[in-house]
């Protein structure tokens, strides 16, 4: 599987197909092998092939999911917003707990201007992963965009709160102080951040 996934970066679909099939021909349920089977007709414009490859992941593994993450994605490019936002509803009810397709289905929400949705599933992305500092951080850039910078950084600081040791988190902060100009603050998590990090 490992050489059809380097023919596929290579864009040697013709040897990526062969691999999947030789696999496929063993092991009808393979999913791994479906994926590249998928990628292949992805690479070849044949996006209608590659959903119903990935449909047959869905039946194989019902919780999968990356296949219903790229189910949504082929569904967008085809313009097909109804079609995508049921495979990322689909994605959520998989794995209610994972961050992953939540924060996919807020992207979906926030691009077509609907943004109290988007807010809401990044919320409840957060209130599911409690010590996720990242999901914080994602929530205080949405914020940002949201023109809510008092939201944004009481997010950005419960983020440098649950990750203290890490650098990220305080250049965050005083990359948002510094878009304020409140530069007494922006140099004070700079510093901070240079304090973990004095050889950067």
């Amino acid at each position: 599987m490992k050489l059809g996934q380097f023919f596929l970066l290579g864009r040697k679909t013709e040897e990526a197909r062969e691999k999947a099939e030789i696999v496929l021909e063993k092991e009808p349920g393979n999913i791994d092998a479906h994926f590249l089977q998928m990628g292949v007709l992805i690479q070849e414009g044949k996006p209608d092939e590659a959903t119903e490859v990935l449909k047959k992941v869905t039946s194989l593994d019902e919780k999968n999911i990356k296949a219903y993450l790229a189910l949504a994605s082929i569904a967008g490019r085809q313009k097909q917003p109804a079609e995508a936002k049921n495979y990322l509803d689909m994605a959520v009810a998989a794995s209610p707990d994972d961050p992953t397709p939540r924060l996919a289905l807020a992207r979906f929400h926030e691009q077509r201007g609907e943004y109290q949705e988007a807010e809401k599933e990044i919320r409840e992305a957060v209130f599911r992963n409690p010590e996720n500092e990242m999901i914080l951080g994602g929530l205080g850039n949405f914020l940002v965009r949201r023109g809510d910078l008092k939201g944004a950084e009481t997010a950005y600081l419960k983020m440098e709160q649950l990750a203290p040791d890490k650098v990220s988190p305080k250049m965050t902060l005083g990359a948002f102080y510094a878009s304020q100009k409140d530069w007494e603050k922006a140099l004070q998590w700079t510093e901070k951040a240079r304090e973990l990090q004095p050889e950067n």
